[in-house]
């Protein structure tokens, strides 16, 4: 998995999951979630993951190698700390969208992927 690739394919799955929400398959409410209150992704998260996930499609076709890794960087650092910032201060004014446990760590994942996928292309 190089950068490109989770660019790419990241991007794919944030905008499925904003469109999931969208739909009301995933939110924007409790009620309207397959999951119910465990999780779903309101407005914000929707707009949020929709953002991210067509810049980062964008940017995996149209942009130099170099601009891949540090977006992949940042997207990869600041997924992780607003994980742990959720799962670890749930009530926190930053986190107020997040559900717990669950947003934290589809976030932790999506920030543990980005920075596998920066090391993956140094080793090989």
């Amino acid at each position: 998995m190089t950068p490109k690739k989770f660019l790419g394919l990241g991007g794919i799955i944030f905008i499925a999951i904003a469109l999931l929400g969208m739909l009301h398959l995933l939110g924007p409410a409790a009620n309207d979630s397959f999951f119910s209150s465990r999780w779903y992704f309101d407005n914000v998260e929707n707009w949020t993951y929709l953002t991210v996930g067509i810049i980062a499609v964008l940017l995996a076709f149209t942009a130099p190698a170099a601009i891949h890794r540090g977006i992949t960087s940042l997207i990869g650092i600041a997924a992780l700390l607003l994980g742990l910032w959720a799962f670890f201060f749930p009530n926190a004014s930053l986190a107020t969208h997040l559900q717990s446990p669950s947003d934290p760590i589809l976030l932790l994942v999506i920030g543990l992927w980005a920075l596998w996928s920066l090391k993956v292309t140094k080793m090989a």
